[in-house]
């Protein structure tokens, strides 16, 4: 995905979000639900909305971030187009690389679990991300 605004990535302040993928027909329709999100009004909770742009097709990914606990499905107006998932969530962790390099994208990861429980999914994120700050020669703005 690339990124439109990559601050918009992490607000320490989150507490709880809401992400999802949403499908347009063209690139012109893309541009108008920017538009969209860009000019809807700020929803309460809200602390930050980041708004991804697919680099394969004409897709978005849209993270709302919110500073209370509620993950609520319309933490940000519906753009003009297909939801094709939206999921809640809370922040667990993150990962910086010590390699040089500015980050340039944002790779999101839906991964099944067999047991989708809290401490499965947190187990899961810890076995990745100890698998990443292993690695001798992590790409640049990992």
């Amino acid at each position: 995905m690339k990124t439109i605004d990559k601050a918009l990535i992490r607000a320490p302040r989150a507490r709880a979000i809401v992400a999802g993928r949403w499908g347009f027909r063209t690139q012109e329709e893309r541009a108008a639900a920017i538009a969209a999100l860009a000019s809807s009004p700020a929803r309460p909770g809200l602390v930050r909305v980041g708004v991804f742009a697919d680099v394969e097709d004409t897709s978005l990914f849209i993270l709302a971030q919110r500073g209370d606990d509620t993950g609520t499905d319309d933490a940000v107006a519906a753009p003009p187009g297909q939801r094709e998932w939206q999921v809640s969530a809370s922040p667990y962790r993150s990962f910086v690389s010590e390699a040089a390099g500015e980050a340039s994208c944002l790779v999101v990861v839906r991964q099944p679990l067999v047991r989708p429980d809290r401490s499965v999914q947190r187990d899961w994120v810890d076995t990745v991300l100890a698998a990443l700050a292993g690695d001798p020669e992590p790409p640049p703005g990992l």
